[in-house]
Formats: structure tokens, C-alpha cells, sequence
């Protein structure tokens, strides 16, 4: 569907994406996500309750890694450390609080 909708000389979309749904394409999917919103609406006793059921549903899932460890890349005396490295390094080894981890 995004192929086929024109954009304007800036590059934006001349319609909006649902403005070109059909029967095939789009309006039976249309229909089961407002379903599928109004029965969380429906079951959540409160808004907060609502956005957790939303994201467990619809939202980014977020893994837990709490049981892996970081590991350091090992460099060896004559391999050279490239700029991006370096910057990256400095990058995580700062402290926003101000604690040097050093």
C-alpha cells in the first residue's frame, strides 16, 4: 500500500494510508485491531492497566538479560584500536552522575 500511494513534492504522503483501504486489503485487519482495542478498553479497570495490556499486546516486548553478562572485547597488544572504538568506549564508560568508574 505504500508503494502505491503518491507523495507530494516534499516527499509526504498526498493521502492518508487508510484512506486507501479496501475490502481486500486493509478493512478486515481495520476491523480486528479496533476489535481487539475496545476489548482491552473493555477489560481495563483503570488507563495504566489499559497501556500495560496494550503493550503486552501491541508494544515492543522487552527482554530481560539480567542473568548474562557484558563481556569485553579482548585486543591484543599489536591489533589497533580503531577512532569509533575509542569514542564508543569513552561513550559507555561515562558516568552521567559524575562517579568515575575508573
Amino acid at each position: 500500500m505504500l508503494e502505491r500511494t503518491k507523495r507530494n513534492a516534499k516527499g509526504r504522503l498526498k493521502n492518508k494510508l487508510h484512506q486507501r483501504l479496501t475490502r481486500e486489503e486493509g478493512i478486515e485487519h481495520l476491523n480486528k485491531q479496533i476489535i481487539s482495542v475496545v476489548t482491552l478498553m473493555n477489560i481495563s479497570d483503570n488507563w495504566n492497566q489499559f497501556k500495560r495490556l496494550w503493550d503486552k499486546k501491541f508494544g515492543q516486548q522487552v527482554l530481560a538479560f539480567d542473568e548474562y553478562q557484558l563481556i569485553e572485547p579482548i585486543i591484543r597488544g599489536d591489533e589497533k584500536v580503531s577512532p569509533f572504538d575509542k569514542k564508543l568506549k569513552k561513550a559507555l564508560d561515562y558516568d552521567p552522575k559524575g562517579k568515575s568508574s575508573e
